[in-house]
């Protein structure tokens, strides 16, 4: 939308891909499309300001419409810890949990380590 008006006469010609949130006005009544696209350009001028409305809050909505629809199935038949994904840590996953742990040993204790000379001391 912002487009058009900053480009001016430049902007004649142009051809822009966008989805139908960015119009919905324009749309048949029969349009699918037309009326969650009106709810989410009420709500976000409302909130943003007239015009303000964004292809990307399109796509935001819409994703958040579809986890709402798929997520009680999910929840139905899903199984606990278990994504389709194989058990078993990922390659590396065990070198990085021990860098981790030295990382931490070593900047939550420093005086852990301890020398020839203080093992020599603490015997004698």
């Amino acid at each position: 939308m912002d487009f058009i008006r900053i480009a001016g006469p430049a902007a004649e010609g142009v051809i822009m891909a966008s989805g139908p949130v960015m119009s919905p006005e324009t749309q048949p009544d029969s349009a699918l499309t037309k009326k969650p696209g009106l709810a989410l350009n009420t709500a976000y001028e409302a909130k943003y300001g007239a015009n303000s409305r964004s292809q990307f809050a399109g796509h935001s909505y819409d994703a958040f419409e579809v986890l709402k629809r798929v997520m009680p199935v999910a929840l139905k038949t899903a199984q606990a810890g278990h994504a389709g994904i194989p058990r078993g840590d990922p390659p590396g996953a065990a070198d990085r949990e021990a860098k981790s742990r030295r990382a931490r040993a070593s900047t939550t204790s420093p005086k852990r380590t301890a020398t020839a000379s203080t093992t020599a001391r603490a015997s004698s």
